[in-house]
Protein backbone atom coordinates (compact mmCIF):
# COMPACT_ATOMS: atom_id res chain seq x y z
CA UNK A 1 0.00 0.00 0.00
CA UNK A 2 2.79 2.47 1.02
CA UNK A 3 4.17 1.58 -2.35
CA UNK A 4 0.84 2.71 -4.25
CA UNK A 5 0.77 6.01 -2.33
CA UNK A 6 4.16 6.46 -3.50
CA UNK A 7 3.25 6.21 -7.14
CA UNK A 8 -0.24 7.58 -7.14
CA UNK A 9 1.45 10.77 -5.59
CA UNK A 10 4.55 10.75 -8.17
CA UNK A 11 1.76 11.02 -11.14
CA UNK A 12 -0.47 13.15 -9.14
CA UNK A 13 2.79 15.98 -9.03
CA UNK A 14 3.74 14.92 -13.13
CA UNK A 15 0.14 16.25 -13.89
CA UNK A 16 0.11 19.35 -12.59
CA UNK A 17 3.10 20.40 -14.12
CA UNK A 18 2.26 19.29 -17.16
CA UNK A 19 -1.19 21.09 -17.06
CA UNK A 20 0.78 24.65 -16.12
CA UNK A 21 1.47 25.34 -19.38
CA UNK A 22 -1.30 24.39 -21.00
CA UNK A 23 -3.63 26.54 -18.72
CA UNK A 24 -1.15 29.37 -19.16
CA UNK A 25 -1.00 28.89 -22.88
CA UNK A 26 -4.98 28.98 -22.97
CA UNK A 27 -4.75 32.69 -20.84
CA UNK A 28 -2.29 33.95 -23.27
CA UNK A 29 -4.83 33.26 -26.21
CA UNK A 30 -7.53 34.55 -24.44
CA UNK A 31 -5.60 37.64 -23.91
CA UNK A 32 -4.34 38.23 -27.03
CA UNK A 33 -7.81 37.19 -28.28
CA UNK A 34 -9.28 40.49 -25.96
CA UNK A 35 -7.09 42.91 -28.03
CA UNK A 36 -7.54 41.95 -31.14
CA UNK A 37 -9.89 43.99 -33.04
CA UNK A 38 -12.98 42.27 -33.87
CA UNK A 39 -14.06 41.94 -37.00
CA UNK A 40 -16.79 43.51 -38.68
CA UNK A 41 -18.75 43.22 -41.79
CA UNK A 42 -18.90 46.26 -44.52
CA UNK A 43 -21.78 48.37 -43.76
CA UNK A 44 -24.17 49.85 -46.21
CA UNK A 45 -22.33 53.24 -45.24
CA UNK A 46 -18.84 51.59 -45.62
CA UNK A 47 -20.03 50.39 -48.84
CA UNK A 48 -20.65 54.14 -49.70
CA UNK A 49 -17.80 55.76 -48.51
CA UNK A 50 -15.77 53.60 -50.78
CA UNK A 51 -17.18 54.52 -53.80
CA UNK A 52 -16.69 58.48 -53.13
CA UNK A 53 -15.31 60.56 -55.61
CA UNK A 54 -15.09 63.68 -54.22
CA UNK A 55 -16.23 65.65 -51.14
CA UNK A 56 -16.18 69.36 -49.79
CA UNK A 57 -17.97 71.46 -47.18
CA UNK A 58 -16.92 74.93 -45.87
CA UNK A 59 -18.47 78.44 -46.49
CA UNK A 60 -18.47 81.41 -48.53
CA UNK A 61 -20.08 84.29 -48.91
CA UNK A 62 -22.34 83.27 -45.94
CA UNK A 63 -23.38 79.81 -47.20
CA UNK A 64 -22.33 76.91 -45.42
CA UNK A 65 -21.94 74.57 -47.92
CA UNK A 66 -21.16 70.41 -47.37
CA UNK A 67 -21.17 68.66 -51.67
CA UNK A 68 -20.62 65.13 -52.03
CA UNK A 69 -20.44 62.50 -54.75
CA UNK A 70 -20.17 59.14 -55.39
CA UNK A 71 -20.37 56.18 -58.19
CA UNK A 72 -23.65 53.91 -57.45
CA UNK A 73 -23.21 50.97 -59.60
CA UNK A 74 -26.10 49.92 -61.86
CA UNK A 75 -29.08 48.14 -60.14
CA UNK A 76 -31.88 48.39 -58.04
CA UNK A 77 -31.92 51.12 -55.51
CA UNK A 78 -35.48 52.42 -53.32
CA UNK A 79 -37.65 50.34 -55.59
CA UNK A 80 -36.02 52.12 -58.95
CA UNK A 81 -34.38 50.31 -61.69
CA UNK A 82 -31.30 52.21 -62.75
CA UNK A 83 -29.43 50.19 -66.41
CA UNK A 84 -26.49 52.10 -66.31
CA UNK A 85 -24.03 53.06 -63.32
CA UNK A 86 -24.45 56.83 -61.73
CA UNK A 87 -22.85 59.72 -60.31
CA UNK A 88 -25.00 60.46 -57.28
CA UNK A 89 -24.62 64.12 -55.82
CA UNK A 90 -25.63 65.04 -52.68
CA UNK A 91 -25.93 68.69 -51.75
CA UNK A 92 -26.63 71.33 -48.78
CA UNK A 93 -26.52 74.80 -48.77
CA UNK A 94 -27.33 76.94 -45.74
CA UNK A 95 -27.73 80.64 -46.19
CA UNK A 96 -26.00 82.05 -42.49
CA UNK A 97 -25.50 85.85 -43.35
CA UNK A 98 -28.06 88.83 -43.91
CA UNK A 99 -27.72 88.21 -48.19
CA UNK A 100 -30.43 86.29 -50.52
CA UNK A 101 -29.27 84.49 -53.06
CA UNK A 102 -30.47 82.86 -55.88
CA UNK A 103 -28.78 79.39 -56.47
CA UNK A 104 -28.88 77.90 -60.18
CA UNK A 105 -29.99 74.87 -59.53
CA UNK A 106 -32.92 74.14 -62.13
CA UNK A 107 -30.95 74.18 -65.59
CA UNK A 108 -31.92 76.34 -68.18
CA UNK A 109 -34.80 77.82 -70.53
CA UNK A 110 -34.07 75.46 -72.97
CA UNK A 111 -33.95 72.37 -70.32
CA UNK A 112 -36.94 70.05 -69.53
CA UNK A 113 -35.88 70.04 -65.98
CA UNK A 114 -33.03 70.29 -63.79
CA UNK A 115 -29.77 69.08 -65.48
CA UNK A 116 -26.40 68.45 -64.42
CA UNK A 117 -24.18 70.40 -66.97
CA UNK A 118 -20.71 68.25 -68.42
CA UNK A 119 -18.01 70.04 -69.59
CA UNK A 120 -14.42 68.73 -70.76
CA UNK A 121 -11.72 70.83 -69.62
CA UNK A 122 -8.26 71.73 -71.65
CA UNK A 123 -6.29 70.08 -68.52
CA UNK A 124 -8.29 66.44 -69.17
CA UNK A 125 -10.80 67.06 -66.63
CA UNK A 126 -14.84 67.20 -66.63
CA UNK A 127 -16.50 69.89 -64.73
CA UNK A 128 -19.95 68.89 -63.49
CA UNK A 129 -21.66 71.53 -62.72
CA UNK A 130 -25.33 73.13 -61.88
CA UNK A 131 -24.39 76.53 -62.72
CA UNK A 132 -25.69 79.52 -65.10
CA UNK A 133 -24.37 80.11 -68.72
CA UNK A 134 -24.20 82.93 -70.96
CA UNK A 135 -24.02 82.20 -74.56
CA UNK A 136 -20.31 81.79 -76.17
CA UNK A 137 -19.06 84.15 -77.93
CA UNK A 138 -15.88 82.18 -79.12
CA UNK A 139 -18.35 79.52 -81.37
CA UNK A 140 -21.14 79.35 -84.28
CA UNK A 141 -24.46 79.88 -82.51
CA UNK A 142 -27.58 79.51 -84.45
CA UNK A 143 -30.14 82.88 -84.28
CA UNK A 144 -32.67 82.80 -81.58
CA UNK A 145 -35.58 83.71 -80.98
CA UNK A 146 -36.03 83.65 -77.30
CA UNK A 147 -32.93 84.01 -74.94
CA UNK A 148 -31.49 80.79 -73.16
CA UNK A 149 -31.86 81.87 -69.33
CA UNK A 150 -30.58 80.45 -66.35
CA UNK A 151 -33.51 79.14 -63.76
CA UNK A 152 -32.81 78.80 -60.19
CA UNK A 153 -33.97 78.91 -56.62
CA UNK A 154 -34.52 81.12 -53.73
CA UNK A 155 -31.75 80.98 -50.71
CA UNK A 156 -32.86 83.51 -48.34
CA UNK A 157 -31.03 84.64 -45.47
CA UNK A 158 -31.69 82.03 -42.66
CA UNK A 159 -33.08 79.55 -45.59
CA UNK A 160 -31.13 75.94 -46.05
CA UNK A 161 -31.46 74.11 -49.77
CA UNK A 162 -30.97 69.91 -49.98
CA UNK A 163 -31.06 68.37 -53.11
CA UNK A 164 -29.73 64.91 -54.54
CA UNK A 165 -29.16 65.01 -59.11
CA UNK A 166 -27.91 61.90 -60.78
CA UNK A 167 -25.75 61.84 -63.74
CA UNK A 168 -25.87 58.55 -65.78
CA UNK A 169 -22.79 56.99 -66.90
CA UNK A 170 -21.04 57.65 -69.47
CA UNK A 171 -20.41 60.87 -68.91
CA UNK A 172 -21.33 62.82 -72.28
CA UNK A 173 -20.91 66.60 -73.29
CA UNK A 174 -24.15 68.84 -71.78
CA UNK A 175 -24.26 72.43 -71.62
CA UNK A 176 -27.35 74.76 -72.35
CA UNK A 177 -25.36 75.80 -75.82
CA UNK A 178 -24.73 72.13 -77.03
CA UNK A 179 -26.29 74.09 -80.34
CA UNK A 180 -23.46 75.88 -81.13
CA UNK A 181 -20.37 74.73 -83.09
CA UNK A 182 -17.51 73.57 -82.47
CA UNK A 183 -18.41 71.07 -79.71
CA UNK A 184 -15.69 69.13 -77.51
CA UNK A 185 -17.01 65.96 -76.18
CA UNK A 186 -15.66 63.91 -73.25
CA UNK A 187 -12.89 61.51 -74.22
CA UNK A 188 -14.43 58.01 -73.38
CA UNK A 189 -12.06 57.01 -70.28
CA UNK A 190 -12.34 60.22 -68.82
CA UNK A 191 -12.38 59.78 -64.81
CA UNK A 192 -11.18 62.55 -63.47
CA UNK A 193 -14.20 65.27 -62.33
CA UNK A 194 -15.58 68.21 -59.91
CA UNK A 195 -18.68 69.62 -59.12
CA UNK A 196 -19.60 73.33 -59.16
CA UNK A 197 -22.95 75.01 -58.00
CA UNK A 198 -23.58 78.53 -58.96
CA UNK A 199 -25.41 81.33 -56.77
CA UNK A 200 -25.53 85.26 -56.92
CA UNK A 201 -26.52 88.05 -54.79
CA UNK A 202 -30.07 89.31 -55.43
CA UNK A 203 -29.62 93.43 -55.28
CA UNK A 204 -32.80 93.37 -56.95
CA UNK A 205 -35.32 93.63 -54.34
CA UNK A 206 -37.99 93.27 -57.33
CA UNK A 207 -36.97 89.86 -58.37
CA UNK A 208 -38.78 86.51 -58.47
CA UNK A 209 -38.79 83.18 -59.04
CA UNK A 210 -41.74 81.45 -60.23
CA UNK A 211 -42.51 77.85 -59.15
CA UNK A 212 -40.68 76.60 -62.47
CA UNK A 213 -37.43 78.29 -61.57
CA UNK A 214 -37.61 81.81 -63.80
CA UNK A 215 -36.22 84.63 -62.67
CA UNK A 216 -37.47 88.07 -63.29
CA UNK A 217 -35.82 89.80 -64.43
CA UNK A 218 -33.38 88.17 -66.13
CA UNK A 219 -30.64 88.13 -63.97
CA UNK A 220 -27.13 89.50 -65.38
CA UNK A 221 -24.83 86.81 -64.04
CA UNK A 222 -21.42 88.07 -64.21
CA UNK A 223 -21.56 88.13 -60.38
CA UNK A 224 -22.07 84.93 -60.34
CA UNK A 225 -19.64 82.36 -57.97
CA UNK A 226 -18.99 78.90 -57.90
CA UNK A 227 -18.91 76.55 -54.68
CA UNK A 228 -16.57 73.64 -56.36
CA UNK A 229 -15.43 70.25 -54.82
CA UNK A 230 -11.56 69.45 -55.11
CA UNK A 231 -11.12 67.07 -58.49
CA UNK A 232 -12.48 63.39 -57.71
CA UNK A 233 -11.49 60.36 -59.80
CA UNK A 234 -14.31 57.99 -60.75
CA UNK A 235 -13.19 54.00 -60.35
Amino acid sequence: MKFLGIVFFTALVFFMQCEKPVSDARNTMAANAGNAAPRRAPTAQNVTNMNEIFSSNGTKDGIEYRISGRLQKKGKYEGLDYPNDNVVIDYELKNTGAKNFIVFDRGHSSDNGALVYVEPQADGTVELSLKAFTEPSDKNCPARFVAVTPRGSWLKAGQKIRDKVYLEMPLKRKTPFDDCTPVAEVAPNAAKVKFCLGFQEVKDAGLKVDDNGNITPSPDIRDQQLLCTEIGEIK
